[in-house]
């Protein structure tokens, strides 16, 4: 360290020694503690994600046509993020499908809202519907069928 004495400028040392406990410390008596904002919905996407990572699979793949079959047969309404797990999408995907989406051989509809204002989907089976369409086809054949049979 230079110490001024006068006009001359001495050298000085001195043996410093630092205390880890101030070591960070900070004199200013304007200094705020920095803080750390976390987004709710990425917090619960990270989680997710791990538990996903951590719990182990099924080992059968076709798990999540038993469980979509359970709740159409049971008429549940399943959340964005209940749906998105089964499907493996994410639930912006389901979110921007619109009203209504296919996958899996079963309909999805948008049915309200379930908790925390998550979209509640309502399932139906797609056999279901093109059955109903196909039996309807088949009807109007069956009433034209005079008319255009030779």
């Amino acid at each position: 360290m230079l110490k001024k004495q006068g006009h001359q400028l001495t050298h000085v040392t001195h043996a410093s020694t630092v205390d880890p406990s101030n070591s960070y410390s900070v004199d200013r008596a304007d200094y705020i503690e920095p803080t750390i904002s976390l987004n709710p919905a990425a917090l619960v996407g990270v989680i997710e994600t791990v538990v996903k990572k951590l719990v182990p699979q099924s080992t059968n793949r076709l798990t999540y046509l038993k469980e979509l079959e359970d709740a159409y047969q049971n008429g549940w309404l399943l959340s964005t993020s209940e749906v998105s797990d089964l499907l493996g999408l994410s639930p912006k995907t389901i979110a921007n499908y619109g009203t209504e989406f296919n996958d899996a051989g079963f309909s999805f509809t948008r049915a309200g809202t379930r908790k925390g204002g998550e979209i509640a989907w309502s399932i139906d089976k797609q056999s279901d519907w093109m059955e109903s369409a196909s039996s309807s086809t088949k009807n109007v054949k069956a009433a034209f069928s005079d008319v255009f049979d030779p």
